[in-house]
């Protein structure tokens, strides 16, 4: 049956400047304009630290508005 989309994690490990920073997912077909790019912002320390980044809450948008009810396939995933 597989894991559930809220038992997966992307792990980040990322020195910053106390600044925001997004990581952005990407599917075969999110390059072109009518298919979303999934986003999740996090808040980075001074220090070297690993992030935790639960796919479930990574945001869909199409050109930076939220698109409501998409659903995230990680199995089409193609980069960030």
């Amino acid at each position: 049956e597989g894991l559930s989309l809220e038992q997966l994690v992307l792990v980040v490990k990322a020195k910053g400047d106390g600044q925001l920073y997004k990581v952005t997912l990407h599917t075969a077909d999110s390059w072109s304009m009518g298919i979303p790019v999934w986003s999740y912002d996090f808040l980075t320390s001074s220090v070297e630290e690993t992030y935790t980044l639960p796919l479930s809450n990574f945001i869909a948008s199409i050109q930076g508005r939220p698109v409501k009810n998409a659903v995230l396939d990680v199995s089409k995933i193609t980069g960030s």
